[in-house]
C-alpha cells in the first residue's frame, strides 16, 4: 500500500488555497503565501508566465532542456481548473511519468505475488472526495488530512507546511558513491551538465528529479546495457 498521488490530491488546489486566505482573513501569511494566493486567482495567460522553483533550479539541465521543461510545467499549472472538485480530478489525470510510475510498481508487485493498492488515485476516492468538497468548498492539503487522518496522525504531523523528503530512500552510500566515481557516462550531455549532475547526486538533499537519471547512468555502465 502506498500514498502516492496525495500530494497532487491532497494539496495544490487554487480554491482551496484562495478560501484558506478569505477564511484567515489575510492573517498571518507570509510573503510565499500571498504569492501562492496571487498566483491561484490570476488568469491562466498570466500563471502560464510564472516561473517554477523546481524547473528553474535544475541546473543539471542544459537551458535549451530547462527551458523546454519549465514551458511544459506551467502550461500543465496553467491548465488546472479554479473549481475544486474538477482540480481533484486534473491532479489525478496521470501524466507520461506517473503513468510510467504506476505500471513499474504494478509490474513488480505482480511478481511478487501481491497485489498494488493506492487508495489516493482510485476512482471511488476521487469521486468521494471531490464531491465533499463540491465546486468552491474545498479543502487545503492539512484539511484534507485531518478529515482522512484525524486520530491516527498527530496534529504537528498534518499542520506541518514544509514538504517531507524520502530522497534518502534512493541517494543512500552505494549510490553516493557511484556519484563520486561517475565517468559521466550514459547520459546525453546536449542536454544534461554532467559536473552539475553529479554535484546534484551529492548535495546534502539530492533532488528527486534526478533519480531517473542516476539509474540510467548506472545500467550505462552495466556491461553495456544501454
Amino acid at each position: 500500500m502506498t500514498g502516492n498521488a496525495g500530494d497532487e490530491v491532497l494539496g495544490g488546489h487554487r480554491a482551496g488555497v484562495l478560501r484558506a486566505v478569505v477564511r484567515r482573513r489575510g492573517r498571518g501569511l507570509t510573503a510565499a503565501d500571498w504569492r501562492h494566493a496571487v498566483a491561484c486567482a490570476a488568469p491562466s495567460p498570466v500563471r502560464n508566465r510564472l516561473g517554477h522553483p523546481a524547473v528553474e533550479d535544475a541546473n543539471w539541465l542544459r537551458p535549451a532542456a530547462r527551458r523546454v521543461g519549465l514551458v511544459e510545467t506551467m502550461q500543465r499549472e496553467a491548465a488546472r481548473p479554479l473549481r475544486w472538485d474538477r482540480s481533484v480530478w486534473a491532479a489525478a489525470l496521470a501524466l507520461r511519468a506517473v503513468m510510467i510510475g504506476n505500471r513499474t510498481r504494478e509490474r513488480i508487485v505482480a511478481d511478487c505475488d501481491s497485489e498494488l493498492v493506492e487508495p489516493v488515485r482510485t476512482p471511488g476516492f476521487l469521486t468521494s472526495y471531490a464531491a465533499f468538497g463540491g465546486r468552491w468548498g474545498g479543502l487545503g492539503r492539512a484539511a484534507g488530512t485531518r478529515l482522512l487522518a484525524a486520530g491516527l496522525l498527530l496534529d504537528a504531523v498534518i499542520d506541518r507546511r514544509q514538504k517531507a523528503y524520502f530522497n534518502a530512500s534512493r541517494f543512500g552510500s552505494l549510490s553516493r558513491a557511484f556519484g563520486r566515481d561517475w565517468d559521466g557516462r550514459g547520459v546525453d550531455e546536449t542536454l544534461v551538465n554532467s559536473v552539475a549532475l553529479r554535484a546534484a547526486w551529492l548535495a546534502d538533499v539530492p533532488s528527486a528529479a534526478t533519480a531517473m537519471l542516476l539509474q540510467q547512468a548506472w545500467l550505462a555502465g552495466q556491461n553495456g546495457a544501454l
